[in-house]
């Protein structure tokens, strides 16, 4: 189970890492600013939070 923070959860790291985790079977809790972005949508557990400038 892998935990992610992300403003818009669709940038190309972000989508490239939901492709890496689903091919090994690995599931994604995600903390994005909406619960339509591409992370939320693939992950099992989705909180939205306003998130502030970059996450690092």
């Amino acid at each position: 189970m892998q935990d992610m923070i992300s403003n818009s959860g669709e940038t190309d790291e972000i989508l490239k890492l939901i492709r890496s985790l689903q091919n090994i079977g690995d599931r994604i809790i995600s903390i994005t600013g909406g619960l339509q972005s591409p992370l939320a949508k693939h992950a099992v557990k989705r909180v939205q939070r306003a998130l502030r400038g970059e996450c690092s």
